[in-house]
């Protein structure tokens, strides 16, 4: 059985080729996650993926791959809905990306098609798109929110796609629903100059952990990331690397994040909360060199364990 359940969608990423041509490959950001922390916590650490993937032959192809990397999908609903497309543009400094998503199998899922949640899965995770179109969006919610009530470490990063939200009322409010009950909250300094224009990443920390939350991480691409506890910060710069394209690179970070809390055995809101510095560093440190490896490789290709 999983110890770490992550819960979202999982899509196609369309990358650029040469003259205009698009491939495309299997990704979506909690997909990612759970690709990344197959493999950093290979043998030991149990993944299980929770969404609804199409039986087009696109959800095929992602299955297929869940089941390469040994992630378990008992939890998955094969729905007769179209996969998400994501086309992804390279040419700035971060990836852009234009979704089609109407009536997807990410948006129409439904708990009710699937068993319950594990009893060993310690972790959930969920985040971005999957959190944003109604119904699937709310019956994600909703298993986060009953997760966290049952004692389980939930992990919270938004991973903002603001041109897919028709109803931004009721997103923020779902949002801030999720990051209220979770204790671990991670976001890039892009989603947080989306959700909070102006607002300094340790005020952010600040307002999060006061609301409950025990770790609060902003990345900052090139620049590193940052980590807050109520009893420790850290700051983390970046591996000087070869960048092929930064696809992934958060979403290895929170795997690695995930991976080593559960390696770890920090698995209560209050023996995260008592990370110190030293303790900060250590699993921040871990973590940004998994999401460096991940940035000299295109399209998102998480490392193994020994190659971080």
């Amino acid at each position: 059985m999983p110890s770490i359940l992550v819960a979202g969608e999982a899509l196609m990423d369309c990358i650029p080729l040469p003259d205009d041509a698009f491939r495309p490959i299997v990704g979506g950001s909690p997909f990612n996650v759970a690709v990344a922390a197959a493999r950093l916590g290979r043998p030991a650490t149990g993944i299980g993926f929770m969404s609804g993937i199409s039986t087009d032959f696109f959800g095929d192809r992602l299955v297929r791959a869940l089941h390469a990397e040994g992630i378990d999908t008992t939890w998955v609903a094969r729905l007769d809905a179209p996969t998400t497309l994501a086309f992804v543009d390279l040419s700035g400094p971060s990836p852009r990306y234009a979704f089609y998503d109407e009536k997807s199998a990410t948006r129409s899922f439904t708990t009710r098609a699937i068993p319950g949640l594990p009893n060993d899965a310690r972790f959930v995770h969920v985040g971005s798109v999957s959190l944003i179109g109604a119904p699937g969006a709310d019956e994600i919610a909703q298993m986060a929110h009953a997760a966290a009530g049952a004692g389980r470490i939930v992990s919270v990063d938004p991973n903002v796609r603001a041109s897919l939200v028709a109803n931004d009322h009721a997103w923020r409010a779902r949002l801030d629903g999720l990051i209220g009950i979770a204790a671990v909250v991670k976001l890039s300094d892009e989603d947080l100059e989306a959700l909070e224009p102006g607002m300094a990443p340790s005020d952010f920390a600040a307002r999060t952990l006061a609301g409950g939350a025990s770790l609060v991480i902003v990345t900052g691409g090139g620049a590193g990331a940052e980590a807050w506890t109520p009893t420790g910060h850290v700051h983390v710069a970046a591996p000087k690397i070869v960048v092929a394209d930064t696809i992934g690179a958060g979403d290895t970070l929170m795997a690695a994040t995930l991976v080593h809390l559960a390696e770890h055995g920090l698995d209560s809101r209050p023996s995260i909360a008592a990370l110190d510095g030293s303790a900060l560093r250590n699993l921040l440190t871990f973590a940004t060199r998994a999401a460096a490896v991940t940035c000299t490789r295109a399209g998102c290709n998480p490392p193994l364990r020994h190659e971080v």
